[in-house]
């Protein structure tokens, strides 16, 4: 099972409900939803019920709980991107506890993996992010797969994204789980922030790609490109095909 970092871990919280858990869910959870229990679909192996939890079918828009029932932390990793409503879904989850962990793909690993021509048929739904506290997220459609803000991580993201598109470069090895996932702490409840589109996003002052452009920078740089051979072979390949 998976654990955060001692240091993040929920340790002395008595009712831990993790939602869409699936196959791989966290150490220490007390209660588990999940929509398709029986169905491995969008998951990579057979549900698994942690020992001693107790099991809820149901989904992040509409958690089966009642009005006094609630939770000191809550799991969701790789749930949220799935979602039709956002706003919904965030109510459900200050519904039911103020304080937890979310994660998804990063916005450019969605993009890098997306199919393009886009299908609509994808059930990832949303392109997420955090920052500054909050939780933030775009529609994935069409226009918004290939879509990139005139930020400097936008331009540098962009140049990722055609690298890999168009350049015979497979990234997606070679990049660290830091810069292809988010990672969402929050505490004193869920504040969700949607977007019309990166850009919108960008001019607000919260553009999608600041963590994963960041995190790129840092693991192909001296010393830290040392550790590990992924980040020397992805400074190497990268050299002279970034924009200043």
């Amino acid at each position: 099972m998976k654990k955060l970092p001692l240091w993040k871990r929920p340790l002395f919280a008595q009712r831990v409900l993790e939602i869409g858990g699936g196959h791989d869910p966290y150490y220490g959870v007390t209660h588990a939803v999940d929509k398709f229990p029986e169905n491995n679909a969008q998951r990579g192996g057979n549900f698994v019920l942690p020992s001693g939890a107790k099991f809820y079918e149901g989904d992040l828009e509409a958690l089966p709980f009642g009005e006094n029932e609630s939770f000191d932390f809550i799991y969701a990793s790789h749930v949220f991107e799935h979602v039709t409503n956002p706003q919904k879904a965030a109510a459900e989850l200050n519904r039911v506890g103020n304080k937890g962990y979310i994660e998804t793909p990063s916005p450019l690993r969605e993009q890098l993996a997306c199919p393009l021509p886009y299908d609509k048929n994808d059930f990832h739904t949303l392109f997420c992010w955090s920052k500054n506290g909050e939780f933030h997220c775009v529609q994935k459609t069409e226009s918004t797969v290939a879509q990139f803000p005139d930020t400097r991580t936008g331009r540098i993201a962009k140049k990722l994204f055609h690298i890999h598109r168009d350049g015979g470069l497979n990234l997606e090895p070679l990049l660290s789980r830091r810069a292809k996932t988010t990672e969402h702490f929050f505490s004193g409840g869920f504040r969700l922030r949607e977007h019309k589109n990166f850009l919108e996003a960008a001019a607000a002052g919260c553009c999608a790609y600041e963590a994963s452009v960041s995190a790129i920078l840092q693991d192909i740089t001296f010393p830290f490109s040392l550790a590990s051979p992924r980040f020397l072979e992805l400074k190497a390949r990268l050299d002279r095909r970034l924009p200043t």
